[in-house]
């Protein structure tokens, strides 16, 4: 991967989509011996978090009534009807970005792609 800690570019393009270091620009970040937290882009920052609200939010009065700016009834937009699927939810766990999964060993002939329990190997 080529990593340009200058341009704040990666050839993965993960970094310009995210707004924060990939793993290809943490190791970059880390062989320099920088801070990694210089490197994440500031809407990601506590300060910034603050800031966007720091000035009041509130509520409007008046949105029962459901009329117009002229006095006219508005069109009230309704959330979507939604209805919970049948049956039990998944338990399965969505693994993250390259994550992969891990190849069973078998602990009596040391071959890889079964275990001990479905070992047909004769010892």
């Amino acid at each position: 991967m080529m990593v340009d800690l200058g341009q704040r570019t990666c050839s993965c393009r993960l970094w310009k989509i995210e707004g924060f270091p990939c793993t290809h620009v943490v190791a970059a970040i880390l062989a320099k011996k920088d801070s990694v937290y210089d490197y994440v882009e500031c809407y990601y920052r506590s300060n910034f978090f603050r800031k966007a609200y720091e000035s009041p939010i509130f509520p409007i009065l008046d949105i029962g009534k459901g009329l117009g700016s002229n006095g006219s009834a508005a069109r009230v937009v309704l959330p979507p009807i939604t209805k919970r699927p049948t049956g039990r939810p998944p338990t399965k766990r969505i693994k993250a970005f390259g994550e992969g999964t891990r190849r069973l060993k078998c602990n009596r002939c040391s071959v890889a792609g079964h275990n001990k329990k479905t070992c047909k190997a004769v010892i």
